[in-house]
Formats: C-alpha cells, sequence, structure tokens
C-alpha cells in the first residue's frame, strides 16, 4: 500500500505546474532605507479599546527587560522602533512636578478613562531598549487636549493652540542626553478642516517642532520630521479602500500645499482591510492608497508607511497573528518597497492581534515575524524588477546586502516548481505552516526558553519545488546583478 501511495505522490509531483521568475538587474527601481522592515509600539492600555490584549504590549506596559522580547528585537535589526499611535497625542511626558497632578486624574478617551503618562525613567529606558537592538528611534509626539476637544477619533473640527511644553520637555531631555531620535510624528491623525482655525492650529505645532529642532538639536542627531501620519479615509477623501481608486483629500493636499516645507518626509498609515486571506491581490487596498498619495506629493517628498498593519481595530483573531498574515506582510514589503516606499513600519511589534510577537505568550514569536527578519536579513536597499509567469505567485528582487540579489516569493495556492534566471547555487529559507505553527524547509521551529528561534538557511541549485502556502527567500550571493554591482 506504500508502495502504491509513493507512486501517486511521484505523479503528483510530476504533473506539478512550473513557472518562470526573472530579474532585470541592469537598474534599480527603487532604494528603501537599510531601516526598511521597521516596527511600532503602541500606546494602548488593557482596557479592552482595541482587539486582543495589550497587557505587556505597550510603551508603558512591555516588559523591556523580558530575554525573548530583546532577543526578537535585536534580530530585527537593522530597523526603527516607531512609538505611536492613536493615543499618542494625549500621552503626557512627566518629567518634572508640574505634570504630576495631571497623571494622577483620569482622563476620557473613546468612553473610557484613559490617562497616559510617561516619565523620564520609562523614556529613557524605551531609549535603552531601541539601543541594545539596534533599532533607530521614531517619536510621535502629543497635542494635548486635541482629542478633548474634539470627542471622536477623525473628528479633528477643532484642534486647539499647540501647547508643546511637555513634548519640547522631552525633545530637550533626548538632545541634552545624547538620546538620539531618528524621527519624530507631529499630531497623528488630526485632520482639520483647510484654511480653519485649527489648520493654523496644526501648522503651527509642525512650525514650534521644526524651530526647536534646528534650534536646539545636535547637528549630528537632528531628527526628521513626519506628517502628516493620519490615514486612510483622512488621506484619501473618506475613501479608506480606495476602491476602485482614490484621490488624496482635501486635507492631505492643502498640507502637501502649506506643511509639507517643515517635514522631511511624508508619512501614511493603511490597514489593508480587503481580504479574503489568502489571496493574489490581498494587498491590494495598501497599494492603491501609497499610489494616491505618491502621485499627489510627485517627487517633492518620500513617502513613508509608518504605521501599516494587516487589518484595523487590532487586527483579526487566529488570522492576522497566524501563518495566513505571512502571505499579506512579505507581499505588503515588496509592493510597497518597489513603488517607492523608504520605510514600512509595521503594527505592531506585540500587541492586539496583529503582532509579530504575542505578548500574552512570553513574547513568542507569531510567523508573521520571521518573515520581517528573513526580510532584513536578506532583501537589501536596491529595488530591482522582478517578473513571475503565474499570477498567483509574486515575486520580488533585492541587491543582497552582502552581494549578489535576494527574491521573496509568495505563494498562497498550490505547490509549483519554479525557475529562477539567477545562475549559481542559492541560500534559501521556505517558510510554511499551519495556525500559528510555522516550519522552515519543511522542519517545524521550534521556540528556545527565552530566545527565538535561529533561522538557517540550506544551499541549493536548479529549480525551486516551491511548497503550497509558502513564503520563501531566496539569496544569490554570486549572481552577476550590474545594478548591484555599483
Amino acid at each position: 500500500m506504500a508502495r502504491v501511495f509513493g507512486v501517486f505522490a511521484l505523479l503528483a509531483a510530476a504533473a506539478r505546474a512550473s513557472i518562470h521568475v526573472r530579474v532585470d538587474g541592469d537598474a534599480l527601481v527603487a532604494e528603501t532605507l537599510r531601516e526598511y522592515a521597521s516596527v511600532d509600539l503602541d500606546w494602548w492600555p488593557d482596557t479592552g479599546l482595541e482587539a486582543g490584549s495589550w497587557a505587556r504590549a505597550s510603551v508603558l506596559t512591555a516588559n523591556l527587560s523580558s530575554p525573548r522580547l530583546r532577543a526578537a528585537a535585536r534580530k530585527l535589526a537593522p530597523g526603527l522602533l516607531r512609538v505611536g499611535g492613536s493615543l499618542d497625542v494625549e500621552a503626557r511626558y512627566a518629567f518634572d512636578e508640574s505634570d504630576r497632578a495631571w497623571c494622577e486624574a483620569p482622563h476620557a478617551f473613546r468612553g473610557s478613562n484613559v490617562t497616559l503618562c510617561l516619565d523620564r525613567a520609562r523614556y529613557d529606558a524605551v531609549h535603552a531598549f531601541a539601543a541594545d537592538a539596534g533599532l533607530g528611534l521614531v517619536w510621535g509626539l502629543n497635542f494635548p487636549g486635541a482629542y478633548a476637544s474634539t470627542g471622536a477619533l477623525g473628528d479633528s473640527a477643532a484642534v486647539p493652540a499647540w501647547d508643546g511644553a511637555s513634548a519640547l520637555k522631552l525633545l530637550n531631555h533626548s538632545f541634552t542626553t545624547g538620546r538620539a531620535l531618528y524621527a519624530v510624528e507631529v499630531a497623528e491623525e488630526l485632520v482639520p478642516a483647510p484654511k480653519s482655525p485649527s489648520f493654523a492650529h496644526l501648522k503651527g505645532a509642525y512650525a514650534a517642532v521644526r524651530s526647536f529642532i534646528d534650534a536646539r538639536a545636535p547637528k549630528h542627531q537632528k531628527p526628521l520630521i513626519l506628517g502628516p501620519c493620519v490615514g486612510m479615509a483622512a488621506e484619501t477623501d473618506g475613501d479608506a479602500a480606495c476602491d476602485p481608486t482614490c484621490e488624496p483629500s482635501p486635507f492631505f493636499d492643502a498640507f502637501l500645499e502649506d506643511v509639507l516645507p517643515l517635514v522631511d518626509a511624508v508619512c501614511m498609515h493603511s490597514y489593508n482591510n480587503d481580504g479574503p486571506w489568502p489571496a493574489p491581490g490581498f494587498v491590494s487596498q495598501t497599494e492603491r492608497q501609497y499610489a494616491a498619495l505618491a502621485r499627489a506629493v510627485g517627487g517633492r517628498a518620500k513617502v513613508w508607511c509608518g504605521e501599516c498593519g494587516p487589518h484595523n481595530g487590532g487586527g483579526l483573531a487566529n488570522v492576522t497573528d497566524a501563518v495566513a498574515s505571512m502571505f499579506w506582510y512579505a507581499d505588503a514589503l515588496g509592493a510597497l518597497a518597489a513603488a517607492g516606499a523608504p520605510e514600512f513600519g509595521r503594527q505592531s511589534l506585540a500587541g492586539g492581534d496583529y503582532g509579530l510577537l504575542d505578548a500574552a505568550r512570553d513574547y513568542s514569536p507569531n510567523p508573521d515575524y520571521h518573515v520581517a527578519r528573513l526580510w532584513t536579513e536578506t532583501m537589501g536597499r536596491g529595488v530591482l524588477r522582478a517578473f513571475s509567469s503565474s499570477d498567483d505567485v509574486h515575486a520580488y528582487a533585492h541587491c543582497s546586502p552582502g552581494g549578489g540579489a535576494s527574491l521573496a516569493l509568495v505563494n498562497p495556492g498550490a505547490a509549483v516548481d519554479v525557475d529562477v534566471g539567477l545562475g549559481g547555487a542559492r541560500d534559501e529559507w521556505v517558510l510554511t505552516g499551519e495556525f500559528r505553527d510555522v516550519a522552515l524547509n519543511g522542519a517545524a521551529l521550534d521556540v528556545p526558553e527565552g530566545d527565538v528561534p535561529e533561522l538557517p538557511p540550506r544551499t541549493a541549485t536548479g529549480p525551486l519545488a516551491l511548497p503550497a502556502r509558502s513564503v520563501a527567500f531566496l539569496r544569490y550571493p554570486d549572481a552577476a546583478v550590474p545594478a548591484c554591482a555599483s
């Protein structure tokens, strides 16, 4: 019986489809930051405001001394750790006695009492954590009273004048103690009407931050300023899905006209709610949004995806924290790099139902975490054009960090043989799995106590037998790629 089964297995393998992947190595189509695949820490308290658990997952509650969390973060370098989210405008930096009374009182957000106070010791601990991991720090500055004046996320018709005392204390402490910030965001998710007093208040906040950084930051530690960092319907004139296409909102156009000279890069937020998973085209919503905003910016600045995730509202349990989300994440990383995005900030490092790490399980890695690691290890800054003969297998190519070229292949469908037009031996990492259990090159990944798994490649030549429902990273260290040689 086993022999008969073996014959059928051989026949099935012989009948498997074959496809070709070709890489144009003559010119780069884009170039990312070396910190392209980055991660976000949010402010959500564990109060049920967002899906999933945020216990031990926010900037205030994460166990920054956890050996596994520290080990996991180190494996993501070089990258950025962005501290921000919907609540960051209402956070207070309690750096001196004048903030204590505010921090001891309840404050309403979305119908719940939420008081978010970050003291000097915790801020320094976040810096130390990022420095230990080799991650640059991006900080979303607060805008006190902005949500209290409106009572709802995205309803920003009455933005007050910026009270920058708390934020400037944080920046001054950073500059005087040598705690470098890679970038700052200003007033995330505030969308006042163009030409209104509220819009003038928002512009005034950017102008104040620009002036303070230019005057006080050491020349070798000047953080970038990012904006408007709103997202979805606020960026795309009410059409959060960009379905089938979209245009920038009047707010976004006004920001580009009036505020762009004050910022160093434009940042967008996007959650890909297209579904169903997995299916070809499952990254289309984020792609459409990025394309619309990049057209509007028109080369005047780079467009970052400062907060990007697989589904908003905290994610979807058993989907965005499971193997199904690997396909979205690898596809999104590849598609936005090819479109020109220099940075991709994944929401979130931990927390909700979409974290790369599961804080409830001692920061055990979810399947997406391995995609982030392998992308950083194999896919360098130079983006090449890749062509797949199958619409069902998406292919992305980059120069390798150590020379040659690398490919990411996203295959949410059936097994297929892939002939890659790059010569020589390759290192390959093929991820497969079910639910949250991941295998690398056919062997189950065991998660060591207090650590994250090693991800060793195997060496191969010839066509790749790409399994069904798999994500593969291929590195060709000896490939002759003219665009990568310069």
